[in-house]
């Protein structure tokens, strides 16, 4: 499970946010997730991500925001002893 928030640039709008919420499974160096984003105005969208990497992921999402979305993101892998 991810939890998150994402802030974004809209040209002639200034800076936007949302929230996030992702069920993902990664086998090894990649794989892929469903969730749910909620944006300032409480709207809510369904959200696909997959990516590949290792430490650092290059991802891609799919939204209604932003159709097609290309990003880098940084794991901190926390460990259930």
């Amino acid at each position: 499970m991810t939890i998150g928030e994402r802030h974004y640039k809209v040209k002639g709008k200034g800076w936007k946010k949302y929230h996030y919420i992702d069920a993902q499974a990664w086998m090894g160096y990649g794989g892929m997730g469903l969730g749910i984003m909620v944006d300032e105005n409480r709207n809510n969208y369904l959200r696909f991500k997959c990516g590949a990497g290792f430490i650092g992921y290059l991802t891609y999402d799919n939204f209604k925001v932003f159709n097609h979305n290309y990003g880098l993101i940084g794991v901190l892998p926390i460990l259930n002893p």
